[in-house]
């Protein structure tokens, strides 16, 4: 997989949440957003590693805390922390948990477009790391 399929594949999973977002399909649009921020991620990772994302075990990983260390994001993101609002957004997108993708959860019109907004701005700042 290489970084541009993975950058698009991110940004075609957030234009599809919007979709089901304006649709009212709240479940759907939070399932894909978990993946937006995955493949924003793994592109990163790519950057680092030669555009090509590696078939390793280690890097195989869902979890975002994982994925942020191997894209060499962790001081950035400490420092980028600093602002409430990118605090904010970043905690509620650590909720999108790769186990949490496969349950229902009942997810409110009101939820979603917060998850909508928090995903947003955070894949715009890893977007600035590509």
């Amino acid at each position: 997989m290489t970084k541009e399929n993975l950058q698009k594949l991110a940004e075609t999973r957030l234009e599809e949440s919007k979709v089901l977002l304006d649709n009212k399909y709240y479940e759907g649009c939070n399932y894909l957003l978990g993946y937006v921020i995955e493949f924003a991620l793994k592109a990163r990772i790519c950057k680092l590693l030669n555009d090509i994302f590696p078939e390793i075990t280690n890097y195989k990983s869902h979890d975002f805390t994982n994925l942020i260390h191997l894209a060499g994001l962790r001081k950035e993101l400490e420092i980028a922390n600093i602002d409430d609002a990118f605090k904010s957004s970043y905690t509620q997108i650590l909720k999108l948990k790769v186990e949490n993708r496969y349950k229902f959860i009942n997810a409110s019109e009101e939820s979603t477009h917060k998850m909508y907004k928090d995903v947003e701005l955070i894949f715009n700042w890893i977007k600035t790391k590509w």
